[in-house]
């Protein structure tokens, strides 16, 4: 179909019916919209503003994004438009824009209007984490992680299993309360589940019980090492360690990250 005529069917539709509901076709907007979602469309009725999604025409193509930045020249509005999961802009006048989403029936039959709090907050959310996410998936996405895997776990190797103890460096004293080494144990297990979920099978109960095993693995073997001690603080520090990484990467995937 023509842009043209999707055009005038959503734009005919929301005029008799005052909305249109279809699916999202893509993943540009994940992690608050992913494909097989239906969305509910209804007239912008109002002025764009920052967080708002829109349906709008771009370059012959009809685009479900969010409004990142609103700039003014000469009294024209431009709407600066951006996928969650996109690096890429669009800037658009509101003449392009065909609708507001109102709400969103998940695949799994959950609904949420986008103008309540959670939803809201979510966004906001998603808009403040973006540098980040993109220094992420420039930086740290999957295939990045595959290559450093080895890397890291030869790290844990090396500050677990090496004889530091002789390096004369007091790890017993306390920063905040805590002994040195268990932060140094937790702060190097933060990463951990994130290598560890750089398969296919990314089962998150498991990948947690897979993080703690290293943890404890690495501890055991402290154990075995005739000039190194097994310390049960320290497989606590591990886990924790694990855990914590283990949520951020949860929070990342239901998109709150």
């Amino acid at each position: 179909m023509e842009l043209q005529q999707a055009y005038q069917l959503v734009v005919e539709a929301i005029r008799e019916q005052g909305t249109v509901q279809f699916p999202v076709r893509g993943h540009s907007m994940w992690p608050l919209l992913d494909e097989g979602d239906m969305v509910t469309i209804v007239p912008l009725g109002r002025s764009a503003e920052v967080g708002d999604v829109l349906l709008f025409s771009y370059e012959q193509m009809l685009i479900l994004h969010r409004v990142v930045k609103v700039k003014e020249s000469d009294g024209v509005r431009s709407l600066v438009m951006r996928g969650d999961n996109n690096e890429d802009v669009e800037t658009i006048t509101e003449k392009d824009v065909m609708g507001r989403m109102s709400a969103v029936v998940r695949r799994n039959g959950g609904w949420i209007e986008s103008q309540s709090v959670c939803w809201r907050w979510r966004s906001r959310w998603i808009l403040a984490m973006h540098p980040l996410q993109s220094w992420a998936r420039r930086y740290f996405n999957v295939e990045k992680r595959r290559k450093m895997l080895p890397w890291y776990f030869l790290l844990i190797a090396v500050l677990m299993w090496a004889p530091l103890n002789g390096l004369g460096v007091p790890l017993d004293n306390f920063v905040f309360g805590i002994r040195l080494d268990h932060l140094l144990h937790a702060s190097v297990y933060i990463p951990c589940t994130w290598f560890l979920a750089t398969g296919k099978h990314q089962q998150y109960g498991w990948i947690w019980l897979l993080g703690v095993l290293v943890g404890v693995v690495t501890e055991f073997g402290q154990y075995l090492l005739p000039y190194r001690g097994f310390d049960i603080n320290d497989m606590v520090a591990n886990a924790m360690g694990v855990s914590l990484g283990w949520l951020l990467w949860g929070l990342h995937r239901k998109g709150v990250a």
